[in-house]
């Protein structure tokens, strides 16, 4: 594995986590219906697709942790819909909290 860019995945699985109040893809821990091997190639395939629809905010020159969090939610998402998994319902309480947050106190 090389480290190029393995703070930036760093950071984001840490902004994913402030955003969704849980790890990236932490509901398929414990599911023995799911294959593991075939879940990282179809996060990899639409990784790759989705990456070139991402947008580099202006001024910076790389995409943001923020965004590249959910690049990884959309991407999430989309393998949980294909397997008929439904996303917990915490993590959009969650999100809607903090976004709540930040709209009323700045914070």
């Amino acid at each position: 594995m090389s480290f190029y860019d393995t703070y930036w995945t760093y950071r984001a699985h840490e902004e994913f986590e402030t955003m969704f109040g849980r790890k990236p893809f932490s509901w398929v821990v414990g599911t023995s219906t799911l294959d593991e091997e075939e879940l990282h190639d179809q996060y990899r395939t639409l990784f790759r697709s989705e990456y070139d629809r991402v947008v580099t905010h202006f001024g910076q020159g790389r995409l943001n942790p923020a965004t590249l969090a959910c690049l990884i939610a959309e991407i999430e998402r989309a393998i949980a819909s294909q397997h008929g998994v439904a996303l917990p319902a915490s993590s959009e309480r969650h999100m809607n909290n903090r976004f709540f947050q930040l709209v009323t106190t700045g914070t």
